[in-house]
């Protein structure tokens, strides 16, 4: 009725307030009056693209559903309703479906890899820590590298969700580290990312300086886990790792040193692993000492083949040359006893140094 008697279409959109209602009976009148007057198409069509931005922000699959069949388009941009002046609300529908959690929703939106660019959406979705949304635009082909400098760009947006993930401290002021279980989703979604072959290059300090706060509020198993994952899949390199870990870093992280160390990460200074090393083979040294008489070990040694004197040590030829060589007794050069046998001449043996 409103309609037949020139109500005015355009003004404070009123089509893109029905839907948003979800007045279902708006849908079939909004379709015929816009077949009826092209020369308003495209502002009737902004109306429903605006409603379709809301919808799949809300991640109404319905009315997602309903606002495609009535000719939606998920790629046009603009602002949301209810919001004309948030930047961050200026987007597109995939855009708004790809940062939310049903990814129902985003399929029926059907993105293209020839028509969209899956790396932004990949970088919405990554904003949000919106898991399976990652996992699907990767295996549509979206490419996580997509920084300048080769890197992804979705990392870093992971970095710094991981920072916004407990809500609950936030909300409430409470003091703690983020508890794994609550990072877990953020890990997630990195985890998706390297798989996929994703890199991580900081641009400069201030993006150092982001990762180490994110992972310094967490509890210390995150940072473990994200060592582990960039270390496993070659994600950045040794210098870049090194560089994450200040002292700050290597003391929030002590408790997993040993894991670390099994992966090829020591947490140590080069002057305190020198000086375990040293400890090392002193108490080596003093273990070999008591256990064998060096000057009966440098006569047995000249005495016989070095393979027929190992069983009566019980080694083999090779740990017996090594005790030799830990406790500084010469041994015969290679041929020694193939000269003996021949009837050779020999140079005369070395002697027994001292230990000091």
């Amino acid at each position: 009725m409103f309609l037949d008697n020139g109500a005015d279409v355009l003004s404070d959109d009123p089509f893109a307030v029905a839907f948003s209602e979800r007045i279902r009976t708006a849908l079939r009148p909004f379709v015929d009056y816009k077949h009826a007057h092209p020369d308003m198409a495209d502002q009737l069509q902004e109306q429903l693209d605006r409603a379709l931005r809301y919808f799949a922000h809300k991640g109404d699959l319905k009315w997602v559903s309903l606002l495609m069949w009535a000719g939606g388009n998920p790629r046009s941009r603009g602002w949301n309703l209810n919001y004309d002046d948030d930047r961050d609300c200026y987007a597109s529908a995939l855009e708004e479906a790809s940062s939310q959690e049903k990814l129902e929703v985003l399929k029926r939106l059907k993105p293209d890899p020839c028509q969209d660019h899956l790396s932004t959406l990949l970088n919405c979705a990554a904003q949000r820590s919106s898991k399976d949304n990652m996992r699907y635009l990767l295996e549509l082909g979206a490419n996580p590298n997509d920084k300048a400098n080769g890197s992804s760009a979705a990392v870093d947006h992971c970095i710094k969700a991981l920072r916004l993930a407990d809500m609950e401290a936030m909300l409430t002021g409470l003091k703690r580290l983020t508890p794994t279980y609550v990072a877990s989703v953020t890990l997630e979604c990195i985890r998706a990312l390297t798989q996929h072959g994703a890199l991580w290059r900081p641009d400069d300090n201030t993006e150092m300086n982001t990762m180490r706060r994110a992972l310094l509020e967490t509890d210390p198993e995150v940072t473990l886990e994200f060592l582990m994952l960039v270390i496993r899949h070659k994600c950045c390199s040794t210098d870049t790792i090194h560089a994450l870990l200040n002292p700050r870093m290597k003391e929030h992280v002590a408790v997993w040193a040993k894991p670390l160390l099994r992966i090829g990460l020591d947490l140590r200074s080069k002057t305190e692993i020198k000086e375990v090393e040293s400890t090392r083979k002193a108490s080596i040294l003093a273990a070999l000492m008591r256990r064998y008489d060096r000057q009966k070990l440098y006569d047995d040694v000249w005495a016989e083949p070095m393979r027929t004197l190992a069983t009566k040590y019980n080694l083999s030829d090779v740990g017996l040359a090594k005790v030799c060589k830990t406790l500084k007794v010469p041994r015969p050069s290679r041929g020694y006893w193939r000269q003996i046998a021949t009837g050779k001449r020999v140079g005369r043996r070395p002697l027994l140094p001292n230990m000091a």
